[in-house]
């Protein structure tokens, strides 16, 4: 039996210490459409977590007001994962915090956000 992930999922890695970032609140949005379908500079709350002991987002935590069940992704929508790494690095950081934004092109595509973190750089690509 296959494990069911939710369509976006996260690993944080704090390379100054070479181990996972346990502990890191993630919030997911998602960017309203400008009337040229562009993403707007608008966007709304969707989802929150916070990584595991491993420095992973495997579930999420539903935001929407009224809303049950599953995190969806929208095909042609544009959002973001906020990480929230100040308390991480105990307020020694460069970064509060850091946004990615994608871009969901397919809707039956897993979207994986790796983000490799220390106190004064970090970089992140699409995973698998």
């Amino acid at each position: 039996m296959s494990v069911q992930h939710p369509p976006v999922t996260c690993h944080v890695l704090d390379t100054s210490v070479g181990k996972p970032a346990a502990n890191i609140l993630c919030t997911l949005s998602r960017f309203l459409k400008s009337a040229d379908g562009s993403p707007s500079s608008s966007c709304f709350e969707m989802a929150k977590a916070t990584t595991n002991e491993d420095g992973r987002v495997t579930a999420w935590e539903m935001r929407q007001k009224g809303v049950a069940g599953k995190l969806v992704l929208e095909e042609g929508f544009t959002y973001k994962i906020r990480f929230e790494t100040w308390d991480h690095f105990g307020g020694e950081t460069f970064f509060p915090y850091v946004e990615v934004v994608f871009t969901v092109k397919a809707i039956d595509q897993h979207y994986h956000i790796p983000l490799l973190l220390s106190p004064y750089a970090y970089s992140t690509y699409r995973g698998s």
